[in-house]
């Protein structure tokens, strides 16, 4: 059971796939047999209206951080909104997505799986609750300042810090704050 914690000047900033806007890579797990990656979590900022980029084979998770909201519509005739920062949208990165913004810019975590190597959970938190941890790599973006308590050490996350935990098991964690939990779970 490892852990540890990735500071902002860890992470790297890389323009969108389609040129439109520039994505803040957190975390990215590569695949060891190809260029893709297994999963990566990343915020980007969204500014206009427009075409999300094509990520074939990947399922997407996107959660508002700031803003007043964003409505997707999907090539497979799905819409999703987000509207607040509790709300998730989960999307298949296959479909052609447009974003509309709803009153101005918003800034959105993604989380993006390769669906053939594993598929995540994700949960956003504001408050306290304790976890229960079914799978295999745990990571939790602190929003604001939080703590988390685990193998009998309490935590402190600084905000806009990602705590990455490798192989949770069974452990008992509990988390304090504003926080957005993702789960990695393999096939």
């Amino acid at each position: 059971m490892e852990y540890r914690i990735i500071k902002p000047d860890e992470y790297r900033t890389m323009p969108w796939k389609n040129g439109k806007g520039m994505t803040t890579e957190l975390f990215v797990k590569n695949c060891s047999d190809s260029d893709k990656y297994i999963y990566r979590l990343s915020i980007a900022g969204v500014t206009e209206n427009g075409q999300f980029s094509d990520f074939s084979g990947y399922d997407r998770k996107l959660i508002m951080l700031e803003g007043n909201g964003v409505r997707l519509k999907h090539s497979d005739g799905k819409s999703s909104s987000i509207l607040t920062t509790s709300d998730i949208a989960e999307f298949s990165g296959d479909e052609e997505t447009h974003a509309e913004l709803v009153n101005g810019p918003i800034r959105d975590f993604n989380v993006m799986t390769l669906r053939k190597k594993c598929s995540s959970s994700v949960e956003v938190i504001h408050g306290t609750k304790k976890l229960s941890c079914i799978c295999d790599e745990l990571l939790i973006y602190a929003k604001s300042c939080s703590k988390i308590d685990f193998l009998n050490k309490e935590l402190t996350l600084e905000s806009d810090n990602l705590f990455c935990f490798q192989d949770p098991g069974q452990s008992e964690i509990s988390v304090s704050g504003s926080v957005i939990v993702s789960g990695i779970k393999y096939n």
